[in-house]
């Protein structure tokens, strides 16, 4: 039996269904019903459509009269029923939101399945998206300096000399909101409202370093299924600060986090490939190559349904 309805909607008993779903297919958090509530939070209204029987659907943002289901829905890819199971999810969100005129369809796919995943489908591909991310995978039972390597290791030992002189806690939303906000209004670039944070807090921690007055870093992590994702981070430094990490040392502080919460991955959120020292990305780049871990390429198949 299918459901479509409004996120809103959902009984207690359906959202714990939906999240079955989520947790079976292991998929993204951007389609959990956590992030849903988040992008609900900020005006956008958020559909799912899931097939009780099946264990199979997604979830779904509605913006004017366009229905967008971001990395999902979560059907059985790859397999001779997907041409209806597909069919059948875009019309179940037009049901749901009869002023529909559009739907689009962005499943992600590991880049080396995605033929694998498509090969059965029927329905024409309109364009590609590629994205790429670096998951480190957890072992518990593996001494963690050891597993984050030497150079990150030889880092971090710099900066214990000075931990006397670092305070650590787990920072408040408001105090990160401020803080990523000046940051994000400097750099011009878009920033999600707070209240898109506040729903996400149930689990997420926000890990908070200072040195003295001139070196302040936090960063914002979400525990998803057994993922935990490296979301926003935000630093100011003044001039002539020691050259310490204070972000090198949270990272250390979040997946030790992670390991508690019994987490299997990290996902860092996000790589580029082949650029320079010209592009703006390139110290995050840098930054992200010290720890170990798989660089992971997805690629989305774009069907537009009118």
């Amino acid at each position: 039996m299918w459901i479509s309805k409004p996120l809103k909607a959902l009984s207690q008993d359906e959202a714990f269904f939906y999240q079955k779903i989520v947790e079976k297919h292991s998929a993204p958090l951007s389609q959990s019903a956590l992030w849903g509530n988040a992008i609900l939070s900020t005006g956008t209204e958020v559909y799912v459509a899931y097939d009780t029987e099946k264990e199979i659907g997604g979830m779904a943002f509605f913006f004017q009269d366009t229905m967008e289901c971001i990395n999902g829905p979560m059907l059985n890819w790859g397999n001779d029923g997907i041409n209806e199971e597909l069919a059948t999810f875009v019309y179940a969100l037009t049901q749901a939101q009869k002023l529909t005129k559009k739907v689009i369809i962005k499943p992600r796919f590991d880049k080396q399945e995605e033929v694998l995943k498509t090969n059965f489908l029927k329905f024409p591909i309109h364009s590609y998206e590629e994205t790429s991310t670096k998951i480190l995978q957890l072992n518990p039972k593996e001494d963690l300096d050891f597993f984050l390597g030497p150079k990150i290791r030889s880092e971090l030992q710099r900066t214990h000399r000075h931990l006397d002189e670092i305070f650590l806690e787990e920072a408040s939303l408001e105090d990160f909101y401020q803080r990523l906000s000046e940051q994000y209004r400097k750099k011009k670039e878009f920033l999600p409202e707070k209240s898109w944070f506040e729903k996400l807090l149930p689990n997420s921690k926000i890990f908070s370093a200072q040195f003295e007055d001139i070196i302040h870093s936090q960063i914002f992590m979400t525990l998803h299924c057994k993922t935990v994702y490296y979301l926003f981070a935000n630093e100011q430094r003044d001039d002539g600060a020691p050259n310490i990490s204070l972000n090198l040392l949270l990272q250390r502080q979040a997946i030790e986090w992670a390991i508690q919460n019994k987490a299997e991955f990290y996902d860092l959120s996000g790589y580029k490939r082949g650029i320079d020292k010209t592009d703006s990305y390139w110290g995050v780049k840098v930054f992200k190559d010290k720890f170990p871990g798989e660089i992971v390429d997805f690629v989305s198949p774009v069907f537009i349904f009118e």
